[in-house]
């Protein structure tokens, strides 16, 4: 049975803590676009969902509920040791000169990243685990480690090729392929890894699809027994074509038109006349360097740096309405982030005696993050057939460029304890201090953890067959969330001519976590719960950088910006927790040399609420420039619903926008070269407020009633997969794997609309829980073929 190597990436304190999931056939990847199809309904406490369910949209990953009141709530993602800054958001203001009529949803940053690539996917949710990164780890953690060579010594050569069929009732048939090829090969202490891929994936809507390319370079070596360095290093193109799906309420889209939602203009004059592309460049890197001091004592050192630069342009003709009205309307966005994070510890690694095991680490780390962005929009053009890109003979007078180019800079320093009694019991603990000194000087945050376990079963019945282990743990933890948002001023700029502002949010999680894990008939059976209590304080600081004072150099008293002055112009915090309980199964049912029958489950619940609420975050985020649907309000979820019962007449909570039950099951059936698997998730106990409903029933100014509330629970059969091994012999082939998938079979679900896992307006947190203009949820079938091919040496 060809399987996804998802191991546990081992930290130097090997914390139980950290939670590892994601084993999948190899098929499963053929219809993945992005990591986080992989980990939908495979992991518990994590809900993934789309957004308005473009095929390059942005996908959703909310680890144990939402812990923030404003931004997006998304887990730090590291790839290969690179912190990836995902906060890039190319689109929502894009006509900002221009009004509302302009709106397009961002595109997922996590599309350059090849899924046959991919060796391990590891998810942090406990607090004691996600503490060690400090002011990043507040939402979770993933970690994607990508593949490296073997260590057979000859050349290993695996190629991956698929075609698929996308339906859908709404729309038409598509057709997308994908491709992959690597090359490995271990000798002399050196190992290399070398891989490419291209991908084509075509929307069933029209003018909606991508193109992808890549290159990967790894190579780890041993210079000699002191002295281990590697790098990985990937290089992405990618582009994309959209079609519109999601805009202000009340505003026209190529979906709100197609459903009949809109009538200002048609879908068919959206399909003619609206552009909405991009082209994506992005390269990730990291170098390490491990040097043995002695035969317990090491010093390793990583360097990871992401850059990404990308280009969007919009296009809206005389098939708009906002086209029609501005003669033709166009925006540039051009934006480019680089981030950079480095760690240099000391690591004590020794046994004393065959009972105790002592591990510990001493070490610093930085994080620095630029984002550069440039908008440019213009209007009234006296020709449209250069679409976009005759931006530059535009007759808009007034075509200002929206310039930001904020950055800033965190240091941390680092240390962690941990003891083994001959592994039945132990104790971890860490402790990070960190400080971002544009917005705080150097005063430091301190991030503590600590965890505590025990296994029962070895401690009283070590030579029991039928509980071969029974683990007990817990523990105490706290991470956080800094970033910084630009305060947009018409035209913010920082030339020296006027002061600037940035918003700095200072999220801090502070969570208590306790477990059971027990492994029954010698692993064939495991089954674990865990049950935490996470509280967090969510602060957002205005800060004013510029001081106007005089000049002495010049004559005539002239005044200059001071930008190393700074002062802090608001100040406020909410606070919210999050409560649940996970529940995970793993059970080999029946396991033979020839048949295997294996069941991976998994059941969480989430209970999210506001505990206290800052006058200005009441307030979700506005949708239409001056309606807002969510409120913040004590006792209930973040960003709850808000509105007018239609029974009552009062005005209140009306809906939950974040699922408080979600799970998953994954049946796997093997016999000889003949192997099935069976995906399935959900959702319950949320709401969706159908957006495409009321604006249909409502004239402006909207107001949202409970009528137009739906259950939003689903089931969803989320993938069936064949793949067969080739038993032939050839002198050149290893292995020969063919597959077919069905993707979205099947959906139940009360919901009236096309798709009920959507969040039309993105990851936001403010905006959750609604649906406007969304894209039809596609049926997909996939068949490929799988190659490992020998080396001549074998």
């Amino acid at each position: 049975m060809t399987v996804i190597g998802v191991l546990l990436v081992v930290a130097a304190l090997q914390l139980p803590a950290r939670n590892t999931v994601s084993d999948s056939l190899e098929v499963g990847k053929a219809f993945s676009t992005s990591p986080t199809s992989l980990l939908q309904g495979r992991v518990s406490g994590v809900h993934v969902s789309s957004t308005d369910g473009n095929i390059n949209g942005p996908v959703s990953v909310n680890i144990r509920g939402v812990n923030s009141f404003r931004g997006d709530s998304q887990p730090l993602w590291i790839v290969d040791g690179a912190m990836l800054d995902l906060s890039l958001s190319e689109s929502r203001e894009a006509f900002w000169q221009l009004g509302e009529g302009g709106y397009a949803s961002g595109l997922n940053p996590l599309a350059y990243i090849s899924s046959y690539d991919i060796e391990s996917i590891e998810v942090l949710k406990d607090a004691s685990a996600t503490a060690l990164y400090g002011a990043r780890g507040g939402n979770g953690v993933i970690i994607i480690k990508t593949k490296r060579a073997s260590d057979e010594g000859a050349p290993v050569i695996d190629w991956n090729s698929n075609v698929a069929l996308s339906t859908a009732s709404q729309g038409s048939p598509a057709l997308s392929h994908k491709h992959y090829l690597s090359v490995s090969e271990t000798k002399d202490k050196v190992n290399w890894f070398m891989s490419s891929n291209y991908r084509k994936v075509t929307g069933v809507v029209p003018n909606n699809s991508s193109d992808y390319a890549g290159v990967r370079l790894g190579m780890e070596a041993v210079a000699n027994p002191v002295v281990q360095f590697g790098m990985q290093t990937l290089l992405a193109l990618g582009g994309t074509s959209n079609s519109s799906g999601t805009a202000r309420p009340g505003r026209s889209s190529y979906m709100t038109a197609l459903r009949g939602v809109t009538t200002a203009d048609t879908a068919a004059g959206w399909k003619a006349d609206y552009d909405d592309l991009s082209n994506d460049r992005r390269v990730n890197a990291t170098f390490h360097l491990d040097i043995k001091l002695a035969s317990f004592l090491a010093w390793k050192t990583l360097l990871g740096l992401d850059y990404e630069n990308a280009t969007r342009f919009f296009w809206m003709g005389d098939g708009t309405a906002f086209g029609l009205a501005n003669n033709g309307v166009t925006s540039t966005v051009g934006q480019s982030m680089f981030t950079e994070n480095f760690t240099s510890a000391l690591e004590f690694n020794r046994y004393f005696g065959e009972d105790h095991h002592l591990s510990a680490s001493l070490g610093g780390a930085g994080f620095y993050s630029s984002r550069k962005s440039n908008i440019m929009e213009g209007s009234d053009f006296f020709s449209h057939e250069l679409r976009s890109k005759g931006l530059n003979i535009s007759g808009m007078t007034n075509r200002l460029v929206r310039r930001t180019q904020p950055e800033f800079n965190q240091y941390a320093g680092f240390a962690t304890i941990s003891y083994d009694w001959r592994g039945v019991a132990g104790l971890d603990a860490a402790a990070r201090a960190e400080m971002t000194p544009k917005y705080t000087d150097w005063t430091p945050v301190l991030y503590p953890s600590v965890h505590l376990w025990a296994d029962m079963a070895k401690l009283f019945f070590p030579d029991n067959d039928l509980v071969s282990s029974l683990r007990l743990e817990g523990g105490y933890g706290a991470a956080g969330v800094d970033r910084y948002e630009p305060i947009i001023a018409s035209p913010y700029i920082e030339t020296g001519t006027e002061p600037f502002y940035d918003a700095f949010i200072h999220q801090v999680s502070k969570e208590w976590n306790a477990g059971i894990k027990a492994d029954l008939l010698g692993g064939r059976f495991t089954l674990g719960a865990t049950w935490y209590d996470r509280k967090t304080s969510d602060g957002y600081n205005l800060y004013c950088f510029g001081k106007n004072k005089p000049n002495t150099s010049m004559a005539g008293g002239a005044f200059i910006w001071d930008y190393d002055e700074r002062y802090l112009a608001r100040e406020w915090s909410s606070s919210l927790s999050n409560t649940g309980v996970e529940f995970d199964l793993h059970a080999d049912i029946l396991k033979t040399s020839d048949f295997r029958f294996a069941v991976d489950a998994n059941l969480a619940h989430n209970f999210g609420k506001v505990l206290s609420v800052a006058d200005n975050d009441v307030y979700g985020a506005t949708v239409t420039g001056i309606t807002t649907f969510n409120r913040n309000v004590p006792g209930y979820p973040v960003a709850a619903l808000w509105g007018t019962d239609s029974t009552t007449g009062q005005t209140g909570v009306i809906g939950n926008p974040f699922p408080r039950w979600m799970g998953g099951a994954l049946v796997s059936l093997s016999w000889k070269g003949l192997s099935m698997e069976v995906l399935a998730d959900g959702a319950a106990d949320f709401d969706i407020l159908n957006l495409n409903r009321l604006v249909k029933a409502q004239t402006e100014p909207y107001s949202a009633t409970s009528r137009f509330v739906e259950k939003g629970d689903y089931f969803r059969l989320s993938r069936v997969s064949l793949a067969y091994e080739i038993p032939a012999q050839i002198r050149w082939i290893r292995k020969t794997e063919v597959h077919f998938s069905a993707c979205n079979l099947f959906t139940s679900t009360k919901y009236s609309d096309w798709n009920p896992d959507v969040n039309s307006f993105g990851p936001a947190v403010g905006s959750s829980g609604m649906d406007y203009g969304s894209y039809p949820l596609a049926t997909t079938f996939v068949l490929g073929i799988s190659v490992t091919f020998n080396s001549a040496k074998r």
